[in-house]
């Protein structure tokens, strides 16, 4: 069967962020449910933080006010946070040390391998419907 796909031109700025969020969800699992909000916030652009006591996963949030090359920015910050959690190496004392960093690095390759909107392709720029 052949996967369905779909132009990410024809999505807006925030159908598209959540397009590269399942893409990082889909190559970059973590074993507990991670949620995307996309809402307003007062002081950040975005965060990372457990839901509940940190049993039932985590959330992102990226504030919707933001252009949209900026909340491609935070998604990155943001999961890469998420991945530290997950992986039990998050220091909230120093929450962009080293294992952060790798994470982030790690969560921004993925971004480049994976999110066809910023390659010379000029056909149709297609990403797997998830």
């Amino acid at each position: 069967m052949a996967k369905k796909t779909v132009d990410i031109n024809k999505l807006d700025n925030n159908q598209k962020i959540r397009a590269l969020f399942k893409i990082f969800k889909k190559h970059l699992p973590l074993h507990k449910p991670v949620k995307l909000i996309i809402r307003e916030l007062a002081y950040d652009d975005g965060m990372c933080g457990w839901a509940g006591d940190g049993r039932k996963g985590f959330v992102i949030s990226i504030n919707k006010n933001l252009c949209y090359n900026c909340k491609i920015d935070t998604l990155i910050h943001e999961y890469a946070h998420a991945i530290t959690m997950a992986n039990q190496t998050y220091d909230p004392k120093e929450d962009h040390d080293k294992c952060w960093g790798e994470q982030f690095a790690v969560t921004y390759r993925c971004f480049l391998k994976h999110w066809p909107e910023y390659n010379d392709n000029k056909g149709p720029r297609l990403i797997e419907r998830l």
